[in-house]
């Protein structure tokens, strides 16, 4: 039996408006995100204080709930704490991350992932807000560490319950036998037994399919449908806004990006730009006077007449190699490997490469082949970052004494680029990220122009 799910009352509606100010004012990053999602009421039958239900791109609030584990509801900064709260659910994206580590998790391990989320979020507000709400659950009361991040946190969980498995508590809660089954509430989580567990959707959780599929009616119907790409973009801006804002930690929003963004096998995408992008010169011959064709001069006026041979193209690649300050070791050594995998792959015969080493002038032009590559070792730079510097170096055939075929780009994208530029010679931006396991950040991808033919970036495969 479904309980009672509604739209809010005049009351409520007061409340919501207070506590969605008041959580703007602490965590500005998160306005478009909680002014975005929709807000319906609920009993205890449903969930015991609030839940994110992804399907819906709801929150459901029990607010009678709310008030008995001792939340203040007049108090703007408690009803703040609750909305961000489930906000970060959907920011942190906790219903794909959990989908990520476990391709068939149970009740169990759903709930240890909730509270692993919750551990993830409460830190945050802690910062955020300077203080604690000892009704929820923090890492420190299981002597975790702060800022780790919900994976961490959730291996950590299932140590702890497989360690006391033997005590035949079962996979249920965090272990310790004290999850978060109400999310932003927290208390006995083995009290909860019927209704939606947990955070609802948002934090991953599994829940009955009937009551999830009733609110995301329910909610389409009295606010109408968002799209997937919607709610994407929405979460991807206050993402950006937050990491910019330094409110979120780092391994957090790159666990975060890793969940949104496809993995692509970026070593073939490479190749197959700069083939695309050079296309025109692969395959293409040229008559060489200096190579006669000798089968055809033997057989000609004794060798009166020359016939010019033909001289294959090479594709001419040119790679600006960001050497600034910002590319540090592990950084310039990823950009080496981008550049030896483009020979390798397509082949000394096939392609010409010259590397310009740019920092906000270029220091040095060098060609690289694979019996020479020990010259990519060789770094020249280190001051300020500007590849606009280095794209019209190697356009400058009175610099370069040739054409440029192509021209890659490796960077860590953290430059400044002309906004409007016009270069009949194909632009490929090859984006290395801070840790080769990670994705590029949204600031730095969207910060490259549109005048860029191709942008790859970097993945671990």
């Amino acid at each position: 039996m479904v309980g009672m799910i509604r739209k809010l009352d005049k009351h409520e509606s007061e409340l919501l408006v207070r506590w969605r100010l008041r959580a703007n004012e602490l965590a500005p990053f998160m306005g478009h995100l909680l002014f975005s999602l929709r807000f319906l009421s609920v009993d205890s039958s449903i969930v015991t204080t609030a839940a994110g239900m992804i399907e819906s791109f709801t929150v459901v609030i029990n607010f009678e709930g709310l008030s008995d584990i001792g939340m203040d509801l007049d108090d703007p900064d408690d009803g703040a704490f609750v909305l961000l709260h489930e906000a970060q659910h959907f920011l942190l994206n906790h219903h794909s991350r959990f989908q990520l580590i476990e391709h068939a998790p149970n009740q169990g391990k759903a709930t240890i992932w909730n509270t692993a989320g919750d551990f993830e979020i409460n830190v945050i507000l802690q910062e955020i807000m300077h203080r604690k709400y000892e009704q929820f659950v923090y890492p420190d009361k299981y002597e975790f560490e702060n800022r780790a991040g919900a994976e961490i946190y959730y291996r950590r969980l299932l140590e702890d319950q497989l360690a006391s498995s033997s005590g035949g508590e079962g996979e249920q809660g965090s272990g310790s036998g004290e999850g978060d089954e109400q999310g932003s509430g927290s208390g006995e989580g083995d009290e909860q037994d019927e209704g939606i567990p947990g955070c609802g959707t948002a934090s991953g959780e599994s829940v009955d399919g009937h009551i999830a599929r009733k609110i995301t009616e329910y909610a389409e119907s009295q606010y109408g449908r968002f799209s997937e790409q919607e709610v994407t973009d929405i979460i991807k801006e206050s993402l950006s806004n937050g990491k910019q804002a330094g409110s979120l930690p780092g391994n957090t929003v790159d666990s975060i990006l890793d969940s949104m963004t496809p993995k692509v096998n970026w070593k073939q995408a490479l190749r197959n730009s700069v083939i695309a992008a050079g296309g025109r010169a692969l395959g293409r011959e040229l008559r060489d006077y200096r190579r006669p064709n000798r089968r055809i001069r033997v057989h000609t006026s004794k060798g009166k007449i020359f016939i010019p041979g033909h001289k294959s193209v090479k594709l001419n690649v040119a790679v600006v190699r960001d050497t600034s300050g910002s590319m540090d070791a592990g950084l310039l050594a990823q950009a080496n490997a981008e550049i030896e995998g483009i020979i390798r792959d397509i082949g000394n015969a096939r392609v010409k490469l010259t590397v310009f080493d740019c920092d906000a002038q270029v220091h040095q032009a060098q060609q690289v082949s694979q019996g020479t590559l020990s010259r990519l070792n060789d770094v020249r730079g280190r001051g300020g970052t500007n590849m606009m510097v280095g794209i019209e170096y190697a356009l400058d055939r009175r610099k370069t004494n040739q054409a440029a075929d192509v021209i890659i780009v490796v960077t860590d994208g953290y430059s400044p680029w002309s906004p409007k530029f016009i270069s009949r010679t194909p632009i490929i931006v090859c984006l290395i990220p801070d840790s080769p396991d990670v994705p590029v950040s949204d600031f730095v991808r969207d910060n490259v122009p549109s005048w860029v033919r191709k942008v790859v970036e970097v993945r671990g495969l």
